[in-house]
């Protein structure tokens, strides 16, 4: 990952007054979709890297979710993980 996106999670974190970003969970599938909010320190980030549109993912493992890694976009200061 590269310095600029570090420096735009960092950021965008800040700003939000919290100390680490959090982990959205949700299924855009359905209309009524629960949201779960994991904290970043309960996962295992498997990967990170930028997307082809300079948008900063990881791929993680959590204990709830066992058949495989799942994917997270950085977006206004928290990771998104849409189930779909």
């Amino acid at each position: 990952m590269d310095r600029d996106a570090l420096y735009y999670m960092y950021r965008a974190t800040e700003q939000e007054g919290s100390q680490m970003a959090e982990i959205c969970i949700f299924n855009s599938a359905y209309r009524d979709s629960e949201k779960r909010w994991i904290a970043v320190e309960d996962v295992n980030v498997v990967t990170q890297g930028m997307d082809y549109q300079s948008r900063p993912y990881i791929l993680f493992e959590h204990k709830d979710f066992p058949l495989g890694a799942l994917r997270a976009d950085f977006m206004d200061g928290n990771w998104y993980c849409d189930l779909d």
